[in-house]
């Protein structure tokens, strides 16, 4: 069966610079000729080895099945409004520095507006 679990494992190397197989094996506590299967959509897992790969390389386990094209988790936090889902889906997609911009960008709008509404120095 083929996997994304490969890609997902390469593009975490690239965040944390450098994560290889060996590395992979060692760390999920597998032989390497079974962690290579594993990439190569040959080798059996059970849910609890996919959910630790997934949680490892911060993906969804329906992107390493590749039921998903998004690689991202769905999120883990209720949102209240379509408005907030909006935002948490689009600071999922920032790269790191966007991520930090955007931050400092939403503390200063959340500064000048009264929570919930409520008069300024009341």
């Amino acid at each position: 069966m083929d996997n994304n679990i490969g890609e997902a494992r390469r593009a975490y190397a690239d965040r944390v610079g450098g994560f290889t197989q060996e590395e992979a094996a060692k760390y999920f506590d597998v032989a390497l000729s079974t962690y290579k299967k594993w990439e190569q959509g040959q080798g059996k897992m059970n849910g609890a080895q996919l959910r630790s790969i997934a949680e490892k390389y911060d993906v969804s386990t329906d992107y390493l099945l590749q039921r998903s094209s998004s690689p991202r988790p769905i999120a883990r936090t209720i949102c209240e409004s379509p408005e907030e889902q909006e935002m948490v889906g689009i600071l999922r997609y920032l790269s790191p520095e966007g991520r930090k911009q955007l931050m400092v960008y939403a503390r200063g709008c959340a500064a000048t507006y009264p929570k919930n509404n409520e008069a300024v120095g009341a």
